[in-house]
């Protein structure tokens, strides 16, 4: 566990008298998980390199301890425009039914990108993607926890007041803490979106309900 974790951690249990560890490792998880897959603010570059006749792809993440909840932006190798975006019910607009370089794509659902026309060769394209930490351990960028630090720990500490019938339970603080963790979803959401809008034109789905997103 990396030592901004382990601290963070600490603050979790400092904050909550009478929790154990395992406890509050538990719900910090769970914080982290909901975050990471409601602000889509971790980000990784991955290339899809496509093949022919196939118009859809399960996306692995690029490291352990992640998920990919949904593909930001695509941009084809070359310079060209980036591709454009379709609804999710959508298999592929009527102008691009004839097999062709990949121009605009969809994310039927975390993890699956939909590419229309469907390709009719081999094509690499660049993928901004929006992982799920899956763990405590997952490689997240620098800084990462010290930016959220603040958010984070209100997730846990919201989880941890909001359990039934344990010496700590405070629905005024749970409320107080839930307040405060989804305030910093959104903040962290509207950062990531400014920070990647000069090079992309992401598209930013909707925060997946819960559960959308499983091991």
């Amino acid at each position: 566990m990396r030592e901004e974790i382990r601290n963070l951690l600490t603050n979790v249990i400092i904050n909550v008298p009478g929790a154990d560890r395992d406890l509050a490792e538990m719900h910090l998880g769970n914080s982290l998980r909901e975050f990471t897959r409601q602000s889509c603010v971790w980000t990784e570059m991955q290339d899809l390199v496509t093949v022919k006749g196939a118009a859809e792809y399960q996306l692995s993440a690029p490291c352990p301890y992640a998920l990919v909840a949904w593909v930001l932006a695509a941009q084809p190798e070359g310079g060209y425009s980036a591709l454009s975006t379709m609804p999710a019910g959508q298999i592929a607009p009527t102008a691009y039914d004839a097999p062709g370089p990949p121009r605009a794509f969809t994310c039927p659902s975390p993890g699956i990108i939909r590419l229309s026309p469907v390709p009719d060769g081999t094509y690499r394209v660049q993928l901004l993607l929006a992982l799920v930490a899956t763990s405590l351990e997952s490689p997240l960028p620098p800084n990462f926890v010290g930016l959220f630090h603040e958010a984070l720990l209100s997730g846990a500490l919201h989880r941890l007041y909001s359990m039934p019938a344990m010496p700590f339970s405070s629905l005024k603080l749970a409320e107080y803490h839930g307040k405060k963790f989804r305030a910093g979803m959104v903040d962290a959401r509207i950062a990531g979106r400014s920070a990647y809008s000069a090079a992309f034109q992401p598209v930013w789905p909707n925060p997946l309900p819960a559960g959308r997103v499983t091991r």
